[in-house]
């Protein structure tokens, strides 16, 4: 790019989705608490055709979801996501200043490398999880707020005998 951006300091980067992060997880906690208390609707009804594997101390078991699971795991992802972005870009701000040191001052190319390298993958990271969060919570607002209104799965009955 011409102009270029910073990864790091005042309005780079990581400053902007740092705030992005911290933002987040307290929405997508009261989420989680609005899917967990919310009575009604087809939350508690058996997602057709979803199967997952779950372990719990080292059980592993193949069972159908509901919405309220699918949507109480999705929203318990996106807080830790959240919380793993903000770390990130927390602590590339604060290590970067140390590792920029010797490739400043060391015209080692491999220093320099190694210096390029890791600004790629920190940028890299950052944006695989900014997009991740973006992406999982469209889905998680479209579940919320046109699919929990709607009837879209048949009773348990009437499923069972359609098959």
């Amino acid at each position: 790019m011409p102009k270029g951006f910073a990864l790091i300091g005042d309005k780079s980067v990581s400053d902007y989705m740092a705030t992005f992060f911290v933002a987040l997880p307290g929405f997508f906690i009261a989420a989680l608490a609005a899917v967990v208390a919310f009575n009604g609707g087809d939350l508690d009804k058996k997602m057709p055709g979803v199967i997952a594997k779950i372990t719990v101390y080292g059980d592993t078991e193949n069972i159908n979801i509901t919405l309220r699971m699918f949507l109480s795991y999705l929203f318990g992802y996106l807080t830790i996501i959240s919380f793993m972005g903000f770390f990130i870009c927390i602590s590339g701000s604060l290590l970067s200043p140390n590792l920029s040191l010797p490739a400043y001052g060391n015209h080692n190319s491999y220093i320099s490398y190694a210096h390029e390298f890791l600004k790629v993958l920190f940028l890299f990271i950052i944006s695989f999880l900014g997009s991740n969060v973006i992406c999982c919570t469209s889905i998680g607002l479209y579940f919320l707020s046109e699919r929990v209104y709607q009837t879209i799965l048949p009773d348990s009955d009437e499923f069972d005998k359609d098959k």
